[in-house]
């Protein structure tokens, strides 16, 4: 592991939106000759598991920071790390986080510490969460964690891994909890859009939950232009959202999130974009008149997925996409999601 050869850092801004500019905190000239804008808030950004500095998740972001904010925005590029097994990448994220922290104290010397903002999404969460461990110029104002991975991270032990005292404020979406993502409360404030799990609407047969977990970027990308439609209710849990018991308050998901509020938010989203849906209060109860055998079959789909290769003895491919067609209209009539 070479950190200056395995862990890039790019600048984007508005006078260089689509050419990077590398930066190596070892060498300061490289940011002072570069258009990074000392009184702009900066904005780093960690990829996944097999993704890179060129992923949709980096490109998304960035396109819609330079497009609708004037940030310094910088992406983390490990990809040499990543495109391992994802036990080996997980074993890498510390050696990732600490060249992070470098990079953070480096610019710490020039900006004040609520100018910058980490976020990561998959493993690419848990490294900020670690690189907010690490950092020797006080702690990280604020971590967003994008649907922070869920295998082989223990929810029993906070160190390595995205936690609520890695920053000054840490904020979560979930969109495919325990598939890829990790559904416990893991912030000051959780967000959990359509229950948090897959499979997230507009998904259809997310298999493995790999269209859920990219949600979580997408949504928040929604947010930067669209600041007042993601509103989320703080709730227990999704069924008394989904009764009504939870509507007396209302706080914005995404990058406009309130800061310093705690607890565990709910909200629903649209299958296509634009997802944000504003305040829900139109939104159906959970208590609806779906026959038993159909919730039954809700169950059935969730547990196998429609996976082609499950070799059911009573059900044939051909009948599962029958019924999945024949739910989905069902579900659409009384304004649920598919889950």
């Amino acid at each position: 592991f070479n950190p200056e050869l395995d862990v890039h850092f790019y600048l984007f801004t508005k006078y260089n939106p689509y050419e990077a500019h590398e930066i190596f905190p070892e060498n300061p000239s490289t940011l002072f000759i570069s258009h990074f804008d000392f009184n702009k808030t900066t904005k780093i950004l960690i990829h996944g598991w097999k993704n890179t500095g060129n992923s949709t998740f980096s490109l998304t972001l960035r396109n819609a920071y330079i497009a609708h904010m004037s940030v310094n925005v910088i992406i983390v590029d490990w990809h040499k790390l990543s495109h391992h097994s994802y036990r080996q990448s997980r074993r890498f994220m510390d050696l990732v986080a600490v060249r992070i922290a470098q990079l953070y104290d480096f610019l710490r010397q020039y900006v004040a510490r609520e100018t910058i903002h980490v976020i990561g999404h998959s493993l690419g969460a848990h490294v900020a969460g670690i690189v907010g461990e690490i950092v020797k110029m006080g702690k990280i104002y604020r971590i967003t964690g994008l649907d922070p991975a869920g295998p082989l991270i223990n929810k029993h032990v906070t160190n390595g891994r995205l936690d609520k005292l890695d920053a000054q404020f840490v904020d979560v979406i979930h969109t495919s909890g325990f598939a890829l993502g990790f559904y416990s409360p893991l912030g000051h404030a959780d967000f959990y859009p359509n229950r948090g799990v897959p499979i997230q609407p507009g998904c259809g047969v997310d298999v493995v939950g790999k269209c859920s977990h990219r949600r979580s970027y997408h949504l928040f990308k929604e947010s930067i232009s669209r600041q007042s439609q993601f509103m989320a209710a703080p709730c227990p849990s999704w069924r008394q959202f989904r009764q009504h018991k939870c509507y007396s308050q209302w706080h914005r998901m995404g990058e406009h999130v309130e800061y310093g509020i705690e607890g565990k938010f709910y909200l629903q989203t649209g299958d296509t974009p634009p997802y944000g849906l504003g305040y829900q209060k139109n939104v159906t109860t959970f208590t609806t008149k779906l026959s038993r055998t159909h919730m039954r079959f809700v169950n059935f789909l969730l547990k196998h997925h429609l996976c082609s290769g499950c070799k059911l003895k009573t059900w044939k491919q051909k009948q599962l996409e029958n019924r999945y067609r024949l739910l989905k209209r069902i579900l659409a009539v009384w304004n649920l999601p598919m889950f």
